[in-house]
């Protein structure tokens, strides 16, 4: 295989979703060019329900300026039953979460997903 240069701000190296999220929030916040290189074993956590999670995801950031207990009331999720089963503060902004966290959240949610 011939060897390939890529040149870049940011470098992630990781798996999985956790890798992705946090490549998307980087492009978001900063203009950089991020490069992800895949590592480990590849795991497919959320199978069938990664387009659920993406959903989700976006309407959890789609609230601009608002805690984490707001967006997910207005998301249309019980806020009240996913921050008892994680833990997490209602009254910080979604932004704060890392990736693992916000999985835990959507994990938190009926059925591993919608509540709706």
């Amino acid at each position: 295989m011939p060897r390939r240069v890529v040149e870049s701000d940011v470098c992630i190296i990781g798996s999985g979703i956790a890798a992705a999220m946090v490549a998307e929030k980087l492009a978001e916040e900063r203009r950089l060019s991020i490069t992800v290189v895949e590592a480990g074993e590849e795991s497919d956590r959320l199978g069938a329900r990664t387009a659920e999670f993406g959903r989700f995801v976006h309407t959890l950031f789609s609230f601009r300026r608002k805690t984490l207990r707001r967006a997910l009331s207005q998301a249309g999720h019980d806020a009240d039953a996913v921050l008892a089963v994680t833990g997490f503060d209602g009254g910080k902004r979604p932004e704060v979460f890392s990736p693992p966290q916000i999985l835990a959240m959507y994990e938190a949610l009926p059925a591993g997903g919608s509540d709706r």
